[in-house]
This record gives structure tokens, sequence and C-alpha cells, in this order.
């Protein structure tokens, strides 16, 4: 028997990104992250972009995230 995916239906209002963000780069950073791209076969440069830079936001809030006790009270 095939197992069939439950995919969820999206809203457009959730696929829609009307804030845009505009990057520049010099010569040499623009080359690395070009080179970058073309290794990983990555065509997709926006979708890589937003989840590179959500992916450090998010791990940087769960290691900020406050806690009832200090480090060094954990480590206890």
């Amino acid at each position: 028997m095939k197992k069939e995916l439950s995919i969820k239906k999206r809203n457009k209002k959730d696929l829609d990104r009307p804030n845009k963000l505009l990057l520049t780069f010099s010569d040499k950073e623009y080359a690395m992250l070009c080179e970058h791209l073309n290794k990983h076969r990555i065509q997709n440069k926006s979708r890589w972009a937003r989840e590179t830079i959500l992916s450090i936001l998010w791990k940087k809030l769960e290691d900020n995230y406050p806690s009832l006790f200090d480090d060094i009270e954990m480590r206890q």
C-alpha cells in the first residue's frame, strides 16, 4: 500500500512576503557567496538567505531565552 502524504493547504496570505530587504556586498564577498551557492547547487537565493538569517536569529533567541536559574546554578 502506498502511503499518501498529507499536505496542508496554505493560504495565499501565508505565502505573501511584502517586505523587502536589500543587501550589498563587496566584490570579494559576492564572489564567495556565488561560489558557495554554486558549490551547493542552491538556485533560490532569496529562500536560502531568508532561511539562513532566520535560523541564526532563532538560535540566538533560544540561547538568550530567560530561565529560572543562572548557568552556574544549572551546572551544579
